[in-house]
């Protein structure tokens, strides 16, 4: 879209310059050669102009540019005079130094300057030096080289616009994670008081003088509170509740989370809190640890209570895959 202004400007310079050339026959010896010329330039522009925008022009299509250009100049230059004034009959000149514009700005420069030296040397090579600054050689010359120019300052704006772009992206997502991260904070810091504020006033009032099933409730407490820091991901009201009645029961219970669960559609983490919640149901006595981590198992749940011979054992052992 950046280059359409300077195509549509290349476009109307083409079938001008065909134009001139028609209203010129009679300057030319032999009108045929004209003729095929100019079918030749249209084609060639027309070819370069209608090809699907966004990407280069291919290579074999601005190497036929260079050959018609050399082909358009032969056909119409050689026979005329260069010691007389010719007008528009060396129309070629100026054509041709539009389609190879035209080439660049469709992404082939280096084969556009190709076709400029083609049109420096034939020109020179027909006039002379001196005589090709006359013909509007320097003009296509001045055509190129902004072109150039334009085309660069373009590539390096669309790419700058491109880093902006990136660089706007990462912010947002840098400060959406930021915000998330503050609500997850404010949550927790709400939790954390509702559970925690009872107890503190009950602590306050008896001056630190709790009774057992108090002391009891505020050990539940305090690993329910540690459970929002180990246990992040791992938590869930439902966990939160089944971890609260197994304590409650005498259980230990360890949430460990290591990451495991992200990345984790919401259904499949669902599910994962449905089996711990099952898991801390299916020991009376003992310890629960849960835990998750990286790789193709997002949560293992190890269930450890007394043996018959009063040892510890291993009562259970739960490996939750990522994916069903």
């Amino acid at each position: 879209m950046r280059r359409v202004p300077l195509l549509i400007l290349a476009a109307v310079f083409s079938a001008l310059h065909g134009v001139l050339g028609l209203t010129h026959l009679e300057q030319n010896p032999d009108a045929d050669p004209v003729l095929l010329a100019i079918a030749l330039y249209w084609a060639a522009s027309a070819l370069s102009l209608a090809w699907p925008g966004g990407r280069p022009l291919p290579r074999a299509v601005a190497i036929v540019n260079v050959v018609v250009s050399a082909a358009v100049l032969l056909l119409v230059i050689p026979p005329l005079d260069p010691t007389v004034p010719n007008g528009y009959a060396t129309w070629p000149i100026a054509g041709i130094g539009t389609l190879m514009v035209i080439t660049l700005v469709r992404g082939r420069e280096i084969t556009a300057w190709a076709g400029t030296l083609v049109l420096i040397g034939i020109s020179m090579a027909w006039a002379g030096p001196l005589g090709a600054l006359g013909i509007g050689l320097p003009g296509s010359i001045v055509w190129m080289v902004a072109a150039s120019l334009l085309t660069h300052a373009m590539n390096r704006l669309g790419r700058d616009n491109a880093r902006l772009m990136q660089a706007s992206r990462e912010t947002a997502l840098l400060r959406a994670g930021q915000d998330a991260y503050r609500e997850i904070r404010l949550h927790r810091l709400r939790q954390t008081q509702l559970r925690a504020a009872p107890m503190l006033r009950a602590i306050v009032e008896s001056e630190g003088d709790l009774s057992m099933a108090q002391r009891r409730e505020s050990e539940v407490l305090e690993a329910g509170l540690r459970d929002e820091i180990r246990g992040r991901g791992l938590l869930s009201d439902p966990v939160r509740l089944a971890a609260l009645d197994a304590r409650r029961r005498g259980i230990r219970v360890d949430l460990l989370d290591e990451d495991g669960l992200l990345g984790l559609p919401a259904h499949r983490r669902e599910q994962i809190a449905d089996r711990i919640v099952l898991s801390l149901g299916q020991i009376e006595r003992g310890r629960v640890v849960v835990r998750s981590g990286t790789g193709d198992i997002a949560v293992t749940i190890v269930g450890i209570g007394p043996g018959t011979d009063g040892e510890d054992e291993l009562k259970f052992r739960t490996l939750i895959p990522r994916n069903l």
